[in-house]
Formats: structure tokens, sequence, C-alpha cells
């Protein structure tokens, strides 16, 4: 991957604001980075290069009654940039690699939205 590509991620919160209250202390998105390659496959947590942020919880209007009324989410993804240097992948031969899989099994249930910078 060159410096003009990206793996860019972000959560979005499918829950409506009477749930708001009890989304505050739930646990941060995290799930396992896997570099596929012909030996056993390095895998690390998104965790170790950093924190996937909970949605922005955020206003669209100035009156809530018209937010209430209008939109759904009380919430707008928070894209990041996430660099994941291939040294921090335990017993990876880096020309033996071939692809990347992520395996969501850390948090029990998100919404992940990823983009490709190109």
């Amino acid at each position: 991957m060159d410096r003009s590509e990206g793996l860019f991620a972000a959560t979005h919160d499918d829950k409506k604001k009477d749930k708001d209250k009890e989304e505050k202390t739930a646990e941060m998105t995290d799930f396992d980075i896997e570099l596929k390659q012909e030996a056993r496959p390095p895998v690390l947590p998104l965790s170790r290069f950093g924190a996937l942020l909970r949605p922005s919880k955020c206003a669209f209007t100035k009156l809530q009654f018209m937010d209430d009324f209008a939109y759904e989410k009380s919430s707008e993804p928070v894209f990041q940039n996430f660099e994941l240097p291939l040294a921090a992948f335990p017993n990876l031969d880096p020309s033996k690699l071939h692809g990347l899989r992520l395996k969501f099994d850390r948090t029990p249930m998100r919404v992940i939205i990823l983009s490709r910078r190109i």
C-alpha cells in the first residue's frame, strides 16, 4: 500500500436518543486485524494502534423537537486514520503477505464504516 492509500474506520450508533444514557458507559469498539500469509497469520487488536472513538453525539438543528422529528439518530460517524506498521506484527514475513482480514470478534455489535482513500 503506498502513502496515497489508507484504511479509514468509523463507528456509527444506530440507537435512538432514549438509549443514549445507557450507551455512555458502553465499551469501546475493537476488532482483530489478521495479516494473511502462508504460515500462521499474525493477529493484533486494533486497540494496539489506537482507540476507535464512539460516534459523536450532536444536535442537527437548534430546536430539540425538530431533531426528534426529522432525525432517527443523534450521532454522526467519526472517521479516523490508523497506521498499522508491519513491524508491529510478530512472525510476519512481508514477502509472503497476501491479504488482510478484519475479525469482528471483540465487541458484541457495532456498525463499522470502512473507507479507502484513493
